[in-house]
């Protein structure tokens, strides 16, 4: 069965060569595609893609789709384009295993949704690394609660379009399809082998801007199913009080070795991305621009 590999990417300069070093290495077959889907980047995103493009012509497609900023926009573009009949997603910034495609298509069923293994590099050891680790990306733990992120996902396009598109939102898409597959009788199946790895965000400034991308499309979300902001502005407002998530994060980075200097810090900053995380869910909802809001 040939493999559409979708990547949505913007302003990517930083992690394109690793991912194409990757990419270069893993083993693709004569009809396998892989879709570069440019969301609208500023940076030398566009001309990294399109050199393995030229030296990878009948493996790499390049398109600029600007017509909506968001991932899962670009995705839902890219699923109109692609010709395989396994659907692959990954993250720009991922770095694949060499057999990940042959893996995908060893393990890939009617009716199976593959949630593969996300590896979370840490290489700095600093408490947002750790942070990160802890909160985002457990591949094992999502395909726990039936979840499966698009930065490690495979389903044959057959069954994506019985589920359906990704909703229109900004972040989380991944999720709300995956409670969708799994209503529509799909089974998630979560494959260790099947792995690709991600940098952990090493500073404040990094996860600030996850959390307000994940607050500000629970925002979209809230909007597309006509509830009220009310009950979105509650929701975010009593999370910045929600005092035993500091007291577990906390309790976490203890046991890593962290002084108590270093955990009180992060606990102050925690506040801001709290409040941070308000104001975006209030953005998303009203479907502020993100890109005016520096969203990425």
């Amino acid at each position: 069965m040939s493999v559409s590999v979708i990547i949505p990417i913007y302003n990517s300069q930083t992690f394109l060569n690793d991912l194409f070093g990757a990419l270069n290495k893993v083993r693709f077959d004569d009809n396998d595609e892989v879709l570069l889907i440019d969301n609208g980047s500023t940076d030398t995103s566009a001309d990294i893609c399109l050199a393995n493009v030229t030296n990878y012509p009948n493996l790499y497609k390049y398109y600029r789709y600007v017509d909506k900023a968001g991932s899962y926009a670009a995705r839902n573009f890219a699923v109109n384009k692609a010709k395989g009949r396994i659907l692959v997603f990954t993250d720009s910034d991922t770095k694949p295993v060499s057999n990940w495609i042959q893996g995908i298509k060893s393990s890939i069923s009617e009716g199976c949704v593959i949630a593969g293994k996300i590896s979370l590099e840490i290489v700095e050891h600093n408490i947002w690394e750790y942070y990160d680790f802890m909160a985002h990306l457990n591949s094992e733990k999502e395909f726990l609660n039936s979840n499966v992120a698009t930065a490690n996902m495979a389903v044959l396009k057959e069954d994506f379009v019985k589920v359906g598109f990704f909703e229109d939102r900004f972040s989380g898409g991944d999720y709300e399809w995956s409670t969708r597959a799994v209503s529509k009788g799909l089974k998630i199946n979560y494959c260790p082998d099947i792995m690709v790895s991600h940098p952990t965000r090493k500073t404040f400034e990094q996860i600030m801007n996850k959390e307000c991308r994940i607050a500000y499309g629970v925002g979209n979300h809230y909007d597309n199913l006509q509830r009220h902001i009310g009950e979105l502005v509650i929701i975010f407002f009593l999370k910045i009080f929600k005092f035993d998530t500091n007291y577990r994060y906390s309790k976490y980075f203890y046991l890593k070795n962290f002084s108590i200097k270093e955990i009180f810090y992060f606990n102050v900053k925690y506040l801001y991305v709290r409040i941070g995380q308000l104001k975006s869910a209030i953005k998303g909802y009203r479907h502020i621009d993100p890109r005016i809001i520096n969203l990425k």
